[in-house]
């Protein structure tokens, strides 16, 4: 069976609602994106703690009430003569990876 040579105005409609149907898809995308953070810039931020009491990998962090990130990554770093004593006086590092970001979602 033989194409035709132009297009039919069922076929320029069918176009026409799918292109409306992507635009629309593409908004919302953007909107949602926009309002779960999807789209922020994310940083990686280091500290150095006396102690890791409480600590774990993926808990959140809040600095003044506020959602800040989530923990990455937790490494006992070597002890040598700057780092001080605990009240316990065992000597200990810790270092806490942060990732800035939107919370976990919830269950």
């Amino acid at each position: 069976m033989k194409r035709s040579a132009f297009i039919t105005w069922d076929q320029l409609k069918v176009g026409g609602v799918i292109i409306a149907a992507m635009l629309v898809l593409g908004v919302a995308i953007y909107k949602l994106g926009q309002a779960a953070n999807l789209f922020a810039k994310r940083y990686e931020l280091v500290t150095y703690l006396p102690t890791a009491n409480g600590l774990r990998t993926g808990g959140t962090v809040f600095v003044a009430g506020q959602f800040a990130g989530t923990i990455k990554a937790i490494e006992f770093l070597p002890i040598d003569n700057d780092t001080p004593c605990s009240a316990t006086g065992k000597r200990s590092r810790t270092l806490m990876r942060l990732c800035s970001g939107r919370p976990p979602a919830t269950r």
